[in-house]
């Protein structure tokens, strides 16, 4: 549904997104996700027609749009900041939509009402937005969004005027509402958890380009970068050398002795240093028969509730951990701790292009 061919966009004498290339089936949900000035947001405008970028091609439906403005482009969008006309209606704002469709006036008002029952605001439509909550002014600004019947749903940052709870709620609801209509989206955010719950795909950016294009899975558990490890969740990164490789397993020297991991979707070769990935939460107090067993002290503990969050020392080592809240660890205990290894992964050290995939 979207095919972006090679894209370059300048802000004068700064290349802001260099060779840019992204194709996004229909039906799906693809994140733009990736740290502020890493070209996202810069890539949404292009798509949306509010950047013209210097070389490229867009394609939308099968459709050369680059050289066509906005309203061309057969694309809704949502912004972060909602958009809604203050001085209208819910009910006037989507209908409003409809108009500019050239919808006539019986059929717009019975699918303004319903969309905004779609958007779960029945009984609200007469209220202006100043008396809706943030997350309900999200719900219409969608509703406005589908009355315009794109064949994309652009997402610029929807949730980040949100609290944390509202995020959650309105981010599930946006999801629940691409899947049933089978909508095109992309999204753009800085959210991690936003990305990974609502995307079937993730585009990590940086400096203008995709660093690795994938599944929430994929992106979370195989990595092709440290800088991935490290942006999309808690990481702890040990240095390593690669002694034998293996079909399916890669035999591994650390700190920790020597361990056969499993090889996941990149290369490496016998002598090579690579970094071992091991999430918190991979890490298990008094670990079973079959896991790495390490002796460690609590160095730093805080409890949350359902989990503790804790740092842990082990042969000049700190690593950050996560344990289940059952049981409260203190800041100085001795622990012994372990980790499955199939439940770590390797990083190549490799070049900004990304290590080799072994197709």
């Amino acid at each position: 549904m979207i095919d972006i061919k090679s894209i370059s966009v300048d802000y004068g004498s700064t290349r802001v997104l260099e060779g840019f290339d992204l194709e996004v089936d229909a039906g799906e949900l693809v994140s733009l996700l990736g740290p502020s000035g890493s070209g996202k947001t810069t890539a949404l405008r292009a798509i949306g027609g509010f950047l013209h970028p210097s070389q490229g091609q867009l394609i939308i439906g099968g459709k050369d749009v680059s050289s066509l403005p906005p309203e061309k482009r057969s694309i809704g969008i949502v912004f972060q900041s909602y958009a809604l006309f203050p001085h209208m209606s819910v009910f006037e704002n989507v209908e409003y939509a409809l108009r500019i469709r050239g919808v006539g006036r019986s059929s717009r008002r019975k699918t303004a009402e319903s969309l905004i029952d779609l958007v779960r605001l029945g009984g609200q439509g007469e209220k202006k937005p100043s008396r809706l909550s943030g997350g309900q002014q999200q719900r219409v600004a969608l509703a406005r969004a589908l009355a315009m019947e794109p064949q994309v749903l652009l997402l610029d940052e929807p949730l980040s005027n949100l609290d944390a709870n509202l995020r959650k709620d309105v981010g599930e609801e946006i999801r629940r509402l691409q899947l049933d209509r089978g909508l095109t989206a992309l999204m753009v955010t800085h959210d991690r958890q936003e990305a990974f719950g609502m995307s079937d795909r993730i585009a990590v950016l940086s400096g203008g380009r995709i660093e690795q294009l994938g599944s929430p899975a994929d992106i979370y558990r195989n990595p092709c970068s440290s800088f991935i490890a490290e942006f999309v969740g808690q990481a702890n990164l040990i240095p390593a050398t690669v002694r034998s490789v293996n079909s399916s397993t890669v035999d591994i020297e650390c700190f920790c002795g020597r361990l056969p991991i499993p090889r996941g979707p990149y290369d490496y070769t016998s002598g090579s240093t690579v970094q071992m990935l091991i999430r918190p939460e991979a890490l298990k107090p008094n670990p079973p028969d079959g896991h790495a067993r390490l002796a460690t002290r609590v160095a730093e503990s805080f409890y949350y509730g359902s989990t503790s969050h804790l740092e842990i020392e082990m042969h000049g080592q700190n690593l950050q951990m996560t344990a289940s809240g059952a049981h409260r660890i203190a800041a100085g205990d001795q622990l012994t701790v372990g980790f499955d290894p199939e439940e770590i992964a390797l990083i190549p050290n490799c070049d900004r292009s990304g290590p080799t995939h072994a197709d």
